[in-house]
């Protein structure tokens, strides 16, 4: 359990509609507790799990227009901010792959992997995501070859 963070022991716990209920709730708070960029992952990532694709895909492209800079973020909160972007790439990618969309899933995976690698302070983690990845491309790729 995460104490005072509800909607993350919610996502932990596969409460996906109750998570998402919670970081909407959240993006209408004042002051905000942590980036709007961040929420908007958050929430795409509850989207993407109830396999709302297209409202998934729909918050991670406005997390890739947020013009939100890492630097400015605090390092201590939930995670690291300076892989939001590369996360919400993944994640449009995923949406596209989930939906059969092979052309759009690769052409998404290739730009995570080239323009926005996803960024881990664990070697092995940071290997594993650049992992998935290619393994993402290799899929679509062979689908695409089918």
């Amino acid at each position: 359990m995460h104490a005072q963070e509800p909607e993350r022991d919610a996502f932990d716990e596969s409460n996906f509609g109750i998570a998402e209920g919670l970081y909407r709730r959240l993006l209408e708070s004042d002051p905000l507790p942590v980036p709007v960029a961040f929420l908007r992952l958050q929430l795409g990532r509850c989207l993407l799990a109830r396999e709302a694709y297209a409202y998934a895909r729909l918050e991670f492209e406005r997390v890739m227009a947020d013009p939100f800079s890492p630097a400015a973020g605090d390092y201590g909160a939930w995670e690291d901010y300076g892989d939001l972007k590369p996360a919400a790439q993944a994640g449009i990618a995923r949406c596209f792959e989930a939906e059969g969309r092979w052309n759009e899933a690769l052409d998404a995976y290739q730009l995570s992997r080239d323009k926005y690698p996803r960024i881990h302070w664990c070697g092995n983690c940071a290997h594993s995501l650049r992992q998935r990845t290619l393994d993402a491309i290799e899929r679509c790729t062979a689908r695409l070859q089918k």
